[in-house]
């Protein structure tokens, strides 16, 4: 039986969870996914990861979409994501294989961003966790991740374009920008304050699609 969270649940429930995981990720979370694997993920196991924004493995793990070898079709929005992280030939290659493949192969075939040794998987995802809370300003963050997402899977529409426009004409004029640029001239850390999180926070739902707070710091 699957296991979320370290908890047994139904197979259905776990489908379900991956679907809303991988809809979650992509159209309305507005902050960084981190998936650090360290062991098999095969069907919902990988499939649940394709929408996060950087995948980093373990040599330990294992990837399978094997959905071929059991006479079922990919879930979780994966045949959307695999082609458009990987490519096409590769995504067809796996999907029709339906063989499970060590992380060295995910690695090469970009499925994965890093390959570490298991006791330093979570300082690695830890580490670039750190980087991005550290350096960058959690508005601007929100704003770029749908952005990206869209612009690599099809053209951009009228909404997200226009969106993106707000976003940029907003984030120019705030505190946020000042102290970056300052901070390059300077070569120094930025101490950025994000200034107005909350008054730019009705940006995001038109470049997100979706009814959301402002991502903060954890």
């Amino acid at each position: 039986m699957p296991r979320i969270a370290g908890r047994s649940i139904p197979a259905s429930t776990a489908i379900a969870t991956a679907a809303a995981c991988s809809r979650s990720a992509s159209t309305i979370s507005l902050k960084p996914t981190i998936a650090a694997c360290n062991g098999p993920a095969v069907g919902v196991g990988v499939t649940m990861q394709l929408a996060m924004d950087v995948r980093l493995a373990s040599e330990a793990a294992r990837y399978g979409f094997v959905f071929t070898r059991r006479a079922i079709v990919m879930e979780a929005c994966s045949s959307w994501f695999l082609p458009r992280l990987v490519g096409p030939q590769q995504a067809l290659e796996w999907v029709m294989t339906g063989r499970v493949f060590p992380a060295e192969e995910a690695l090469k075939g970009r499925l994965v961003r890093s390959v570490h040794k298991p006791d330093e998987l979570l300082p690695a995802a830890y580490a670039l966790a750190r980087e991005i809370a550290d350096n960058t300003a959690p508005v601007s963050v929100a704003l770029n991740r749908p952005d990206d997402l869209e612009d690599a899977g099809r053209r951009p529409s009228d909404g997200s374009a226009q969106g993106r426009f707000k976003g940029i004409y907003a984030r120019g004029k705030s505190a946020d920008v000042k102290e970056g640029v300052t901070a390059f001239l300077e070569k120094a850390p930025g101490k950025i304050p994000h200034e107005g999180e909350r008054r730019h926070a009705v940006l995001l739902p038109v470049v997100a699609g979706a009814d959301v707070q402002v991502a903060r710091r954890a």
